[in-house]
This record gives structure tokens, C-alpha cells and sequence, in this order.
């Protein structure tokens, strides 16, 4: 829908006021007629007009008094000044004073609509071009707002791939603040055998599709003096090259990098301990094979260990004790009981049991070792090594 504009016409001769309103009234303006300044300044309290004709010369007030009150009030009226007694002198001053326009009496009718109809145009331009700058001013504080609230790191690289912007959340993500880090290069914040590797990720001269995306990195720390400490930031990073058209279309000027990094950190954390428990599961069903495994051992040899142990039992009940058989004897049975032992720790790691503790004397051991048919053995093997033993028992 067409908005309708609202004329003021100020003019103390009634037949002019009647021509000038019956000539712009058929092109849909909303007029109001006023023949001195003391009526001006009435409609002016109730009303707000986008242009107004108006006459120099009034029987109460000057039009320069009147306009002057127009535009304080309403800015953004636009005043057309009309009288019979023009002069350079006169009209220039008008125009000084915030005219819009100046008109000589009489004047064609074609004049005053071209006059008029200029007026809106430039009118309607302002209010777009205010429009445009209000919702640019707005959407520069949105992004800004944006920007330095973001919790990911926001930064620009000069073409040298020095920081000439970054956002405060640098501040709790590397410890240093946003003035620490400007006219710094971006080496600075990564390890010295990264800082190749980081070259055409940081300063990233590519744009669009070609760019790299989200290249992990490994980041500095610092405190707040700027020593560097030895916890490492975790990021992410993306980056495109940041260029400026020049005389030539296809060679613009390269004017740095923008990028965003953002702290993976926790997601590293959590990924460390998913490849942890994963790991864990393996071992476990190792151990489960392990164990069904070991218990089907150990039950077949606990068949073959009750002969083994049995039968050397009865032949000690009839054995008279010098009998010269009678160690050989004994060791099978101590060897049955020892494969009796490690049979029962099978079973205890099929049913996923923890291990009896014991306290054993070490002496003891020693000596069932030494009177173990396995050391007898490698004596007569290595009749020529001599062993030396002293045992507290």
C-alpha cells in the first residue's frame, strides 16, 4: 500500500491556497491550508508534515520565523519557500536557513509538482539510507555481541600472519588476554615442532570449499605474566584467506586470514577414556577365553592328579622307611601337590576369583627346590659347578 504524504501550504491569498491544494490533491496527498503563522503554528502542534510551501511574507510572522520553527520541531520536513518578492539575497538565505527549495511567484504548475515530487524522492532516500544505517549499526551489534561472547577463539592474521584481532575468550582458554596476543605472530602459540605444520593452518590463504576444515592442533598455555605452562589446549581450527578486489578481477589483493579455533579439550578427555574402556573390554574378554579355557584344563588334570597323588600315597603306607625308593617316591607326591596347587590357581582364574595370599619363608621354598628331582638333575648334568648354600633353616 502507497503511502500518503502530508503537505503543509501556508499562504495568505486564499485563491492560491485553493489552486495549489486542488492541483497536488489529485496526486493523493493528505493537505492542510494555513493563512498566517498563528494557524502554521497550531496545525504544527498536532501535526507532522513531510514537505510544506510556504510563503515569505506573512500578515503576523516571517516565513523565516515560521520555517524555523517547522524544521525545529520536524527535522525532516522539507520546506519549499514561495513569494512574489524574490531576490538573490532572499533566496539564498532561505536555503542557508534549511530550505529545501525556493520558488518565484508566479510559477508553473509543472514546476511546483516537479518541485514537490523531488522533495519526496530525496525524502524517501533519506529515510531508506537511515534505515539501512539503523539495521547496519544493528547487525554491526549483533555480530559484535556475537563475537565477543562466542566461547570458540574468533582471530584475524595480518598477511605476515601477525594477530590484528581476537576475541576475549583467548583470555580462559590460553591464558593470555586479547592485548597480549595483537601484533604477536600466531607461532607464538603453538609448539616450536608444530609451528611448519601450523603454517597453512592458521594462515590459511585459501577460501570457500578449497580452505581446510577443522584441523586439529595442539596449543600453548601461559599464565597471566605470559610464562608459558605445561598444560596443553586441545583445539580445532578453521580459516579462510581474507582478500581485496583491486583494478584487476582476477588478482586480488591478499589481506590475511580469519579463523575460528575451538577447545576440544573435554572431547579429547572423553575420547581417552571410551579408548580406555574399550581396551578394557578387550582384556576382559580375553580373559573370559582365557578362563573357560584354563577351567577345562584344570579339570582334566585334576582327573590325571588324583592317580598321580594316589597311588604314591599307597606305596608309602608299605615302603619301609630306608627303603632306597622311597625319596623318588616322595618327590612324585610333592610334585603332584605343587601341580595340585597350580591346578586349584587355574580354576581361580576361570572363575575370576581373586588369588589366596599367603606368606611363605623363602627358605622353605628354597629347600623343597633343592631336594627336587629337577635339581638333582642339573647336578649330574654339571658335575664340575659347585654350589654354594647357607640357609637360615
Amino acid at each position: 500500500m502507497a503511502k500518503t504524504y502530508k503537505l503543509l501550504i501556508v499562504d495568505d491569498e486564499p485563491r492560491l491556497r485553493q489552486s495549489l491544494a486542488s492541483l497536488l490533491k489529485d496526486q493523493g496527498f493528505d493537505i492542510s491550508l494555513s493563512d498566517s503563522g498563528r494557524t502554521t503554528r497550531e496545525l504544527l502542534k498536532k501535526n507532522a508534515f513531510d514537505v510544506a510551501l510556504l510563503d515569505l511574507f506573512l500578515p503576523d510572522v516571517s516565513g523565516q520565523q515560521i520555517m524555523s520553527e517547522i524544521l525545529e520541531k520536524t527535522p525532516d520536513t522539507l520546506v519549499i519557500i514561495m513569494t512574489g518578492y524574490a531576490t538573490v539575497d532572499s533566496a539564498v538565505n532561505a536555503l542557508k536557513n534549511g530550505a529545501y527549495d525556493y520558488l518565484q511567484k508566479p510559477f508553473e504548475p509543472a514546476l511546483l509538482t516537479h518541485t514537490v515530487q523531488n522533495a519526496l524522492a530525496r525524502k524517501t532516500l533519506a529515510s531508506e539510507n537511515r534505515d539501512i544505517h539503523h539495521k547496519l549499526a544493528a547487525s554491526k551489534r549483533d555480530y559484535q555481541y556475537l563475537v565477543e561472547n562466542s566461547p570458540d577463539i574468533i582471530y584475524m592474521l595480518d598477511p605476515d600472519g601477525r594477530f590484528t584481532f581476537v576475541n576475549p575468550s583467548i583470555k580462559p582458554l590460553t591464558g593470555l588476554a586479547p592485548d597480549q596476543v595483537i601484533g604477536r605472530h600466531y607461532s607464538a602459540l603453538v609448539d616450536e615442532h608444530l609451528a611448519d605444520s601450523c603454517q597453512w593452518v592458521f594462515n590459511e590463504r585459501r577460501t570457500g570449499s578449497r580452505a581446510k576444515q577443522w584441523n586439529e592442533l595442539e596449543m600453548r598455555t601461559f599464565e597471566s605474566s605470559g610464562a608459558p605452562r605445561k598444560q596443553v589446549l586441545y583445539a580445532e581450527l578453521q580459516s579462510t584467506g581474507i582478500y581485496q578486489q583491486t583494478a584487476s578481477p582476477d588478482a586480488p589483493e591478499y589481506m590475511g586470514t580469519h579463523g575460528v579455533i575451538r577447545d576440544i579439550t573435554q572431547k579429547k578427555i572423553t575420547e581417552r577414556k571410551k579408548r580406555k574402556i574399550k581396551a578394557q573390554l578387550q582384556r576382559a574378554e580375553k580373559m573370559e577365553v582365557v578362563g573357560t579355557l584354563a577351567s577345562g584344563v584344570a579339570h582334566d588334570l585334576n582327573n590325571l592328579l588324583s592317580s598321580v597323588m594316589g597311588y604314591p600315597e599307597l606305596l608309602l603306607m608299605d615302603m619301609a622307611e630306608n627303603d632306597p625308593h622311597r625319596d623318588y617316591i616322595e618327590q612324585i607326591k610333592k610334585s603332584g601337590e605343587k601341580a595340585a596347587v597350580i591346578v586349584k590357581d587355574m580354576l581361580t582364574l576361570a572363575r575370576r576369583n581373586r588369588p589366596a595370599e599367603d606368606i611363605f619363608s623363602l627358605d622353605t621354598v628354597i629347600t623343597d627346590c633343592l631336594t627336587g628331582t629337577e635339581y638333582s638333575k642339573l647336578r649330574e648334568n654339571h658335575p664340575q659347578i659347585k654350589y654354594h648354600i647357607n640357609l637360615n633353616s
